[in-house]
């Protein structure tokens, strides 16, 4: 889509070209090799085991290498590749794509609400804030489905295996 401002043709963002997919793989690449060190670095400040089991800083570790190993191949991949990455336009307006951004931002809104208050509140919040996004709006299957998930996750980690979830700041 093209629109005229001051009589010039200024291009919009709506499609990626095929040659600049290369440089947002990239981005994405490096972006995501970045949240692994970080992830890396805050499990750092738990314990890896516990009585000879995985403690709490040992799956966010595991984790963040392996985001930073798939990160790493996606990097190389492109940088090396001599193929063309698509064929095709990618419609920044697509609603499966838009989709996509709002279940990101969602999760990066969990992780940084487990800081402040808790797994708990967090939890309800964020399974009801995925099915919003995909679509459902009966406040009956919201609830149900929140509380089920989060109760069940609750009495898994927290009764059975004894694990202590996050309490948050706001509320300890």
């Amino acid at each position: 889509m093209i629109h005229r401002w001051l009589g010039e043709q200024i291009p919009t963002i709506d499609f990626i070209q095929v040659g600049t997919v290369k440089k947002y793989n990239v981005f994405a690449a490096m972006l995501f090799i970045a949240i692994g060190i970080y992830v890396i670095q805050y499990s750092n400040r738990f314990d890896d085991y516990i009585n000879e089991t995985p403690g709490p800083g040992f799956w966010p570790r595991m984790l963040g290498v392996l985001l930073i190993v798939v990160s790493s191949l996606l990097l190389l991949t492109t940088l090396f590749s001599k193929k063309e990455v698509a064929a095709h336009l990618l419609d920044f307006k697509s609603k499966g794509l838009q989709q996509v951004v709002k279940l990101f931002g969602v999760i990066v809104l969990f992780g940084m609400g487990l800081n402040y208050v808790g797994f708990i509140l967090s939890s309800l919040i964020f399974v009801v804030l995925v099915m919003w996004v995909m679509g459902v709006r009966s406040p009956l299957k919201l609830t149900i489905t929140s509380l089920s998930i989060t109760t069940s996750i609750y009495v898994i980690f927290a009764v059975a295996l004894g694990l202590i979830i996050p309490k948050g700041t706001l509320f300890y």
